[in-house]
Order: C-alpha cells, then structure tokens, then sequence
C-alpha cells in the first residue's frame, strides 16, 4: 500500500460538556450492563469487533 502524506481526515474535538455527557451516559448504563449475562455482554464486544477487523488496512492507513 502506497504511502500517502498529507491531512486525510479533519474532526472536531470534544469539549468538556461532551465529555460530561459521555461520562453521565457510563455511569447511567453501568448498573444495566453489570446486570447483564457475560455471554451476552461478550457477543456485543464481538459484534463491535467484527467491523474494525474487517477494515483493519483500512483504519491503519487513515491513522
């Protein structure tokens, strides 16, 4: 794979406020998810998974 140089991608970064909002979200999820059954909290981080693997090249050339 040829080497690119050059800004491939621009994104905002988050403020502070998102970062309270991502963090309110964690804390108020936590209780359902450490309820839930581990082979079914493993099956979501599989699912998550299974499309990073699959652009694996992909997400490496764009980091």
């Amino acid at each position: 794979m040829p080497i690119v140089s050059g800004v491939q991608r621009k994104l905002d970064l988050g403020d502070a406020t998102a970062m309270q909002k991502a963090i309110d979200a964690v804390w108020a999820a936590q209780p359902e998810w450490a309820a839930t059954n581990p082979q079914k909290r493993a099956r979501v981080f599989f699912k998550f998974k299974e499309p990073v693997e699959v652009s694996m090249d992909e997400l490496v050339h764009t980091l």
